[in-house]
């Protein structure tokens, strides 16, 4: 990626913030605070528990849309092995692995439980379990705002990274590469004063979603199209 580019995309966004859209994905802002709040693993009212973090008055296009339906997936999990979903969350959230390795894992840990669930009701066509690269990203922006960021989908990603100059094309959902990507275009926008001030402006009510790196998802989402949001 050159820096140039992500300047110059900065400044883009800057602009979009001060436009009549700009407020269009304020509420992921909010659905990472409600997970972060509500969320625990280690609740002994696991399903009540997942159910009540997962709200919005605005959208649940993150966990809902058709054909797909992470939310309820999840709740079935839980239903059929609880300890066994703690267990995944507590793999997800350990900071001391690399995030990849943790993804990896996450997603192992789905398609056994999908395997055993079709065990369960062999006459019911389940075709997967929905966890993807969005909502496993939900999860870690949820569970550590200031380090992770919700991925916008690939349409969206790669059409950004042909924005910022990257001379890899983007070959599959890669959650690794989406967030060294937020966490590179952090580092320059902290420093730009004039979005700094737009932020505290922005946030007045909320100081803290100033923090969260969700920002740098939303200004890949501004550049793109075919937005799942």
């Amino acid at each position: 990626m050159k820096v140039h580019a992500i300047r110059k995309t900065v400044a883009s966004y800057v602009e979009f913030l001060e436009s009549r859209e700009g407020h269009r994905w304020t509420y992921l802002y909010s659905i990472i605070k409600h997970f972060h709040i509500h969320w625990d693993p280690l609740s002994s009212s696991l399903a009540t528990c997942f159910d009540q973090s997962l709200k919005s008055d605005v959208s649940r296009r993150i966990w809902r849309r058709e054909s797909f339906d992470a939310r309820s997936m999840m709740l079935k999990f839980i239903e059929i092995e609880p300890d066994y979903v703690r267990q995944m969350f507590r793999d997800l959230y350990d900071e001391s692995k690399a995030v990849d390795a943790r993804i990896d894992r996450f997603r192992f840990y789905c398609d056994e439980l999908l395997q055993l669930i079709r065990q369960h009701e062999p006459n019911k066509s389940i075709p997967g379990h929905d966890q993807d690269a969005t909502m496993i990203s939900f999860y870690l922006s949820g569970r550590y705002p200031d380090k992770y960021a919700i991925y916008p989908g690939f349409a969206v990603f790669e059409q950004a990274l042909r924005q910022f100059e990257s001379p890899k094309q983007l070959q599959f959902d890669d959650l690794d590469r989406f967030f060294k990507v937020c966490n590179a275009i952090n580092t320059i926008g902290r420093k730009d004063p004039v979005l700094q001030e737009i932020w505290n402006k922005r946030f007045e009510g909320s100081p803290e979603f100033g923090q969260y790196l969700q920002w740098t998802s939303e200004m890949i989402l501004a550049t793109g199209r075919n937005t799942l949001f």
